[in-house]
């Protein structure tokens, strides 16, 4: 088998059919739900807007057409902000279809078996055929979709994003340390440090 068929799973040029889009989708979205901590509301939501966006697919125009966005913005109600940042991180995810001589989805060159999946199938894959990105308002916006769950850490070693994410907490405990050590060091240093911190507050916010 060569690289380039481990890499993708080509799709037919022409439109998708239902059976096609359905079958990608929920590819897609199993990998989504297991990278992003997808709750079940959340599966059952991003299956949806998924299959949507697979069946939209009439020509190599629509890969980054007003489908594109639309998906995008109706995940934007779906997904946490933690959860977005780290969805716009992966190509895979953010821009799931090329085009070469024919459709071809990025996640398959991240998950190479097309048969493997992390979760059973969401309640509305028996029942949806899609249709909801074609109104003007977003079914997903103002409805609550719950806490997420917590993904698993070491699908994102290495990733930028989670390096960002990791290193927050670490400024903030090695910041109250050194407050501390500076706290400790007797009145006048205390004195001196909280006057430091006041001046610093004003100088980033522009005073109180």
């Amino acid at each position: 088998m060569t690289w380039a068929v481990l890499m993708t799973i080509a799709i037919s040029a022409s439109a998708m059919s239902y059976p096609e889009a359905r079958r990608e989708a929920l590819f897609l979205t199993d990998k989504m739900a297991y990278e992003l901590g997808l709750n079940d509301a959340q599966y059952n939501a991003a299956y949806e807007i998924n299959l949507d966006y697979l069946r939209s697919m009439e020509s190599r125009h629509d890969v980054f057409g007003p489908y594109w966005r639309r998906r995008n913005s109706d995940l934007r109600y779906v997904l946490d902000a933690y959860q977005w940042g780290l969805y716009t991180a992966a190509s895979y995810f953010y821009r799931p279809i090329f085009w070469r001589s024919g459709w071809h989805l990025h996640i398959y060159a991240r998950y190479a078996d097309p048969h493997f999946y992390y979760r059973d199938r969401p309640t509305v894959w028996v029942h949806y055929r899609g249709g909801r990105n074609l109104h003007v308002h977003s079914y997903y916006a103002g409805r609550d979709f719950g806490r997420p769950i917590a993904p698993p850490r070491s699908v994102f070693k290495g990733r930028p994003m989670e390096r960002r994410m990791e290193g927050r907490p670490m400024k903030r405990d090695f910041g109250k340390r050194h407050m501390e050590r500076r706290m400790d060091r007797g009145p006048q240093k205390r004195g001196f440090g909280e006057r430091h911190m006041e001046r610093e507050m004003e100088r980033r916010h522009g005073g109180w």
